[in-house]
């Protein structure tokens, strides 16, 4: 497919298996991202690809420190052989942030610019189909045990539905609209990047949807690569928005539901 764009690909090399399959199309200066597991469990994974292509180039085009796709059709995203897959510039050598203060404070900067994008996304329903169709998937593996994925189902439905009854009090009360997130902003879906404000530069918005910012910091808040409540701290000093408990508190939960997709990714990585 990149061939067919005008790339010259002597030597591909492969980069990253994870969720997607990540390749560098060597020599050219661009890696392909395959929708490889991620196939498995989303009925439409083009269209995630879509909506962070399309996310991407927006918020670029507004100012953000956001890694753009690559130029033109070339970005795609494409379909070749069964597989899905779009194009973006290589980094490298990547480097992920260290600082939760510098990270709190680009995810800040982050939610500034995504407030004003009005593209079609979609809400919590979508985590929680995820996390259905995953733990479905585990037990007819025999990974989950029965009453372990009605767990996981029921609580991911429960959640969604606090989510919007939560939603429908904030409209109510003026509280913050729900707008445009990253959708897992844990360190490594960021770059360290001298030339970004706050030195660190954002990618991989595949999972993105529309939703209260609560969800990204209580993703930035869990993450054990950094000190997740000073990134939260810095983020509210940044913003000036401090968190609705209530709000971050059911957040808590959703994150917790994807929690599915580590049994699922050791599975699939392993060959079974």
């Amino acid at each position: 497919m990149a061939r067919a764009h005008g790339l010259v690909v002597a030597w591909p090399r492969l980069l990253h298996v994870g969720a997607n399959v990540v390749v560098h199309l060597a020599p050219a200066p661009v890696v392909a991202r395959v929708a490889d597991a991620t196939s498995l469990v989303r009925p439409d994974p083009g269209g995630h690809l879509a909506v962070e292509v399309d996310l991407a180039r927006w918020a670029v085009a507004a100012g953000a420190d956001v890694l753009g796709p690559c130029h033109g059709a070339l970005a795609g995203p494409h379909c070749r052989d069964g597989h899905v897959m779009s194009f973006w510039p290589l980094v490298f050598p990547a480097t992920y942030p260290s600082d939760p203060v510098a990270v709190g404070r680009a995810l800040a900067r982050l939610h500034e610019s995504l407030a004003g994008y009005g593209g079609d996304l979609p809400g919590p329903e979508r985590i929680a189909a995820d996390a259905h169709r995953i733990a479905h998937l585990l037990g007819r593996l025999d990974l989950l045990p029965v009453e372990e994925v009605a767990a996981v189902c029921d609580e991911a439905r429960e959640v969604v539905a606090d989510l919007r009854a939560l939603a429908d009090a904030g409209v109510q009360a003026g509280r913050r609209p729900w707008q445009a997130l990253h959708g897992d902003p844990h360190p490594w879906n960021a770059v360290a990047d001298d030339s970004a404000r706050d030195g660190v530069r954002w990618w991989d918005l595949e999972d993105a949807w529309r939703g209260p910012v609560e969800f990204d910091l209580a993703v930035l808040q869990r993450t054990t690569r950094l000190d997740g409540d000073a990134a939260v701290a810095a983020y509210v000093e940044a913003s000036g928005h401090v968190a609705d408990d209530a709000l971050l508190a059911a957040c808590h939960r959703l994150r917790a539901v994807q929690r599915v997709w580590a049994p699922f990714l050791e599975h699939y990585r392993s060959g079974d």
